[in-house]
Parts: structure tokens; C-alpha cells; sequence
């Protein structure tokens, strides 16, 4: 008996495309934080600092909350209709109804002006450097990343990490959320970022699929990263400190320090032996997550210096 042929699934561009515009807002929230809007053939969203938007043929108008429209057009398996009236969005599937408000008020968000292609090097540095910000840090520095000079850096207070890109580009803050959300489309919706466009106060990526992600920039002032982490000369080869940071990281009781010491890494309860050639106290989570730019490194006036290929670093020393 022949099979019956398997059903072909075609890509669906709307879910696709309202999975990127919905991935920067909230299933629960004021209007803004929760809908998208679908207007002159785009899908836009605004959820400061961010905003959102890619092209779209879909036909409606309306402002429906993001992520229900999209969990219903994930269970449409055989194709859907999808009207607007009267403040409804109703989307049909076989046997399927939903039906879901639209919000009145809410405008088109749009993206800055496009200036000028962006080489994929300075997202590329950012990458390197992101993981030490923190987006709910209490301080500004630490919840953004800083582009100025040719470099990309960030801070936690403790550590400094600067990356190199080369490439001449206005100085500005980008928040944590922000870079967080285009390494997103790059890694999770496969974009390519191939321009952007900036105003006095916002920035905007735009990708190769007609789409693009928007920020407004971080009110600070950058801190001087690049003269806190000169360190001219004295540097040396790090030894594989790595098994024995590791062995000794479970007993530090209620500190974060570890203790390098003449022949061992120490805690107060354990000890491992380890010659690193230096006499200091080190916050040990913060050198573990900086390993991967860690090659050469030197010890100078309460501080911990290294650099790896186009990154460099600084972490201050415990007393």
C-alpha cells in the first residue's frame, strides 16, 4: 500500500517575523511593554529603551498583544485568516478561533535615519566584553557598554574589560539590554547586521532581512577605561592557574577571595598547589570570568593587568 506523501510545513513569514519584534516585550504590562503595532506594512514595537520593527505583508491594522497573537499563530498548522474589525484581531484555523483586543493609541515606532554600512567588528568586540554588564546594575557605567577611541568597554566596578574594533564610531553608552538584543537577532534569528543610523540620543542597527533594533543611548558620562587599564611593560606569560583556581573555589566559606601565595592557591580551609609567582588576594569569580582574555598578565599598584590577543583587562586586588 503506498504512503500517503507527508505534508510540506512552509515557513510562516509572519511568525517569524513577530518572534523578532516580540522578543523585546513582556507577556504582562502597560500597553507599550505587551503589544505590537501592525501598520503600512511593517510590524514595529516600543518598550524603552528599545524599539523594534521589520517589513511585513500582512494586511491588517492594529495593535494586538504581541505575544498571544503569537502563541496563536504557533497552532495554526494548516494555514489561518486573520482579520480586523471593529478592535478585534481574529485569527481562524480549522478548528481554531482567537480572538484579541487591539489597543487604541499606540504609533508606528521608526528606527534613526540609516547612515552607513557597520562592519560586523564592533558587535563582534562587544561580544567579547558584554557578559561583565550587568542590565539592573545600580550604576549606569555597569549597565552599558561604552563605544569610544576605536574600543568597546564595560565595568562592573571591580573589573574593567576593553575590546578592540577599530573602527571610527561616535562615542556613545549602549544599555546592557540593548547589546543583549542584537546579539540575540545575530545568534538566535540569524540576522546580519549590514548598517546603522544614530541621532543625538539613539541608535539603530539595521539587519540584512528589512528589520532593525533601536536604543536610546545611556545619559552618563563613559569613565576613563582606557587610562585606568594602561599598563605599560612587566607583563608575563599566566601560568595554568585554572585546576587549581577551581579545586580550592568551593571552600571559600562567606568570602569571594582566594590567595595566591608562595607555592599554593588558598582558602582558609584548603589549599592547592599552584605557583603563579606573586603574593595577592584576588576576588576569584572575577578572574574565572575573565579567563578567556587572560594570557599575559602583571600586578601593579593594587591591581591585576592582562590582555589577550584585542582585549584587555583590569581587576582590582582585595586587601
Amino acid at each position: 500500500m503506498a504512503r500517503k506523501p507527508k505534508a510540506i510545513s512552509e515557513p510562516n513569514p509572519l511568525l517569524e517575523q513577530l518572534r523578532f519584534v516580540a522578543s523585546i516585550l513582556k507577556p504582562k504590562g502597560e500597553p507599550n511593554e505587551t503589544c505590537c503595532v501592525i501598520a503600512n506594512g511593517a510590524i514595529t514595537a516600543l518598550n524603552p529603551p528599545l524599539s523594534v520593527g521589520i517589513l511585513t505583508q500582512a494586511a491588517i491594522t492594529a495593535n494586538p498583544p504581541a505575544l498571544q497573537l503569537l502563541a496563536a499563530l504557533e497552532r495554526c498548522k494548516d494555514g489561518y485568516a486573520m482579520t480586523e474589525t471593529r478592535g478585534t484581531v481574529a485569527l481562524t484555523s480549522g478548528p481554531l478561533r482567537v480572538s484579541l483586543p487591539t489597543v487604541a493609541g499606540l504609533q508606528p515606532s521608526a528606527p534613526d535615519a540609516y547612515r552607513e554600512a557597520l562592519p560586523g567588528a564592533l558587535f563582534d568586540a562587544i561580544a567579547q566584553i558584554a557578559h561583565i554588564a550587568d542590565e539592573d546594575a545600580e550604576h549606569v557605567q555597569s549597565a552599558s557598554v561604552c563605544i569610544e577611541e576605536g574600543l568597546v568597554s564595560t565595568t562592573n566596578r571591580n573589573v574593567i574589560l576593553q575590546a578592540y574594533h577599530g573602527l571610527n564610531m561616535p562615542a556613545m553608552m549602549l544599555p546592557k539590554r540593548f547589546v543583549k538584543a542584537v546579539t540575540d537577532a545575530i545568534d538566535k534569528f540569524n540576522k546580519t547586521i549590514v548598517g546603522m543610523g544614530h541621532g543625538p540620543a539613539s541608535f539603530t542597527v539595521f539587519f540584512d532581512d528589512n528589520s532593525w533594533l533601536k536604543t536610546q543611548l545611556m545619559d552618563a558620562e563613559p569613565l576613563p577605561y582606557s587610562k585606568v587599564c594602561a599598563k605599560e611593560g612587566g607583563f608575563k606569560p599566566i601560568p595554568d592557574i585554572w585546576e587549581a583556581l577551581d579545586n580550592v573555589m568551593p571552600f571559600r566559606g562567606n568570602t569571594d577571595a582566594v590567595r595566591f601565595e608562595d607555592d599554593a592557591i588558598k582558602t582558609d580551609t584548603a589549599s592547592y598547589e599552584q605557583i603563579l609567582g606573586e603574593r595577592i588576594k584576588i576576588n576569584a569569580d572575577y578572574l574565572k570570568s575573565c579567563k578567556p582574555h587572560i594570557e599575559h598578565y602583571a600586578i601593579d599598584n593594587g591591581k591585576f593587568y592582562f590582555y589577550k590577543g584585542n582585549v584587555r583587562g583590569v581587576i582590582a586586588l582585595m586587601e
